[in-house]
């Protein structure tokens, strides 16, 4: 009876504290309304919130790794510093959310909305995903070596001093937006789109280019490696 009144007295609960307890005990809550919820630094590791409602939500510093996010509405959540790595985000939503020094090392982020974003000094080496919204996103400082993010969107992204080196980003749309000190070595910007783009000592040893629309709107031809022959 105690601990159940103190669940009602939580400011976590807006939320059913029946709800809540099961998340936070058995971690697992798959399609449910835990909007607001507050699982700081809460071990979570496997937990499944497929489907669920975490809007608004903190969850900074708590541990996700393996998590199922998929298709869940973390939009405006707070999750700096929290460990989401291997976690699967599959068609999740993200829009607003902090991730300020998260780890999403090696998470799978299919068509994950991440617009407007502040992933300021995230953690996304190896991150596996295509169709991504990076929008209006903050990736100051990202570090995303190796990471597989393709036919995403980052148009209007914040893009200083992030590494992307060996990274795949093929068919990207970065038009409009600045890249400045960049470290794109090794990295695969084929067909992507780079139209009226600002690129400020960007790094680009051996970048592949081919197929690529640059700054100018015209082609890089094949060859293209390290820079763009038109």
């Amino acid at each position: 009876m105690v601990m159940f009144l103190l669940l009602l007295s939580s400011p976590a609960l807006a939320v059913d504290p029946v709800l809540y307890a099961q998340a936070r005990s058995e971690k697992h809550c798959a399609n449910c309304d835990l909007s607001k919820a507050v699982f700081s630094f809460e071990d979570l590791a496997g937990a499944n919130f497929e489907m669920s409602d975490l809007r608004n939500a903190t969850l900074e510093g708590a541990n996700l790794a393996k998590a199922n996010l998929k298709g869940a509405n973390l939009a405006g959540a707070n999750l700096a510093k929290a460990n989401l790595s291997g976690a699967d985000l599959t068609g999740a939503n993200l829009r607003g959310a902090r991730l300020t020094e998260a780890n999403l090392s090696g998470a799978k982020l299919n068509k994950v909305d991440f617009s407007k974003a502040n992933l300021k000094l995230a953690n996304l080496q190896r991150a596996q995903g295509k169709q991504i919204n990076f929008t209006q996103a903050d990736l100051t400082l990202v570090q995303a070596e190796r990471a597989t993010l393709t036919d995403s969107d980052f148009r209007q992204a914040k893009l200083y001093w992030s590494k992307f080196d060996l990274a795949k980003l093929t068919g990207g749309r970065f038009e409009a937006t600045v890249l400045e000190e960049v470290r794109l070595h090794g990295a695969d910007l084929q067909n992507v789109r780079l139209n009226d783009a600002q690129m400020i000592a960007v790094g680009m040893h051996r970048t592949l280019f081919k197929g690529a629309v640059w700054s100018d709107g015209k082609d890089c031809k094949k060859g293209s490696v390290g820079f763009c022959q038109k």
